[in-house]
């Protein structure tokens, strides 16, 4: 269903038909998100295998099951983000850390992210993200894998969550009727993406909606489909579902703070600065232009046009 809603445009998620992906542009035609479907299931593979049942089915009852099993203080289910809980996992850096480092959960909650992790569901779903981006961007893939790669070989206490994947963290948003405020994830990687895929049972044309308050546009996301979109720069958040519905989410990202570390020649600008102050100089010089530059790690549509013929 199309129309407007509060000056923003609703947008079916499948624009052509039910496995043909959607995309997002800004005004120099570059892709800047996707509406991904879920991926087409094999002739004949059996029901527990299919995407809606080994994926989306197997997904929401893992994580409720998580969720039942869990205890959240106040602060873990109220947060900036909304009022649900989740558990987060995996490489990070910034926020006073001196080094790159596994982010930390009570013990309960590791258990609970290492038990989610090691599902063939969320692992299908990682390597789903993993082909969206390589589709897309493939440029920004292996910007993503070059540098993730490089981390892992130099700090080898860092765990991988997804061995395949671009990304170095995850989250798990375990609703059970997940709302998400407007809001930007600032320490994502800027110049990055992040992918989410819904899953839940509830009418994604009545709520559940993707919103993107900086393009205008509210999209219908439906259970088992991903959005992939720069999560540290633009802001997004999605509509509520209906009282007797279900949803839940799971996403991956990376903090910039990590491609600084690497750019820095694995040290902090602070370190950077006193051990190579000419080199420090010119990296400063060079963020002036680095947002242009990261433009291009975006493709075009005629790129993707060109490749898929």
């Amino acid at each position: 269903m199309g129309g407007e809603f509060f000056g923003l445009s609703v947008r079916p998620f499948h624009t052509h038909c039910c496995r043909t992906p959607g995309v997002v542009t800004d005004e120099g035609s570059r892709v800047i998100a996707v509406l991904a479907p879920p991926p087409e299931d094999a002739p004949g593979c059996k029901e527990e295998d299919t995407w809606g049942v080994g994926v989306v089915k197997a997904a929401t009852e893992a994580m409720e099951q998580i969720r039942k099993s869990l205890v959240f203080n106040h602060r873990e289910l109220h947060h900036r983000q909304g009022d649900y809980a989740c558990i987060n996992g995996g490489a990070l850096h910034g926020g006073g850390r001196q080094l790159p480092g596994n982010i930390l959960n009570p013990p309960e909650q590791a258990a609970a992210f290492n038990h989610l992790t090691s599902q063939r569901c969320f692992k299908r779903v990682a390597g789903h993200h993993d082909r969206i981006l390589s589709h897309y961007a493939p440029r920004l893939y292996k910007c993503y894998h070059m540098t993730m790669n490089a981390i892992y070989q130099h700090h080898p206490h860092l765990k991988r969550i997804f061995p395949s994947s671009a990304w170095p963290a995850a989250t798990f948003n375990l609703g059970p009727r997940l709302v998400t405020k407007q809001h930007v994830n600032s320490g994502n990687y800027a110049a990055g993406v992040c992918p989410i895929t819904a899953f839940g049972v509830y009418d994604h044309t009545k709520g559940g909606h993707f919103v993107l308050w900086d393009m205008g546009l509210i999209i219908e996301f439906p259970p088992g489909s991903t959005i992939v979109v720069p999560s540290g720069t633009l802001l997004h958040g999605n509509t509520a579902i209906q009282p007797h519905e279900c949803c839940y989410s799971f996403t991956q990202y990376a903090a910039g703070a990590l491609f600084r570390w690497f750019d820095y020649g694995f040290r902090s600008s602070k370190k950077l600065s006193e051990e190579d102050p000419a080199l420090f100089a010119e990296m400063e010089h060079h963020r002036l232009t680095r947002w242009a530059e990261s433009l291009t790690m975006f493709s075009k549509l005629e790129e993707l046009s060109m490749s898929s013929s």
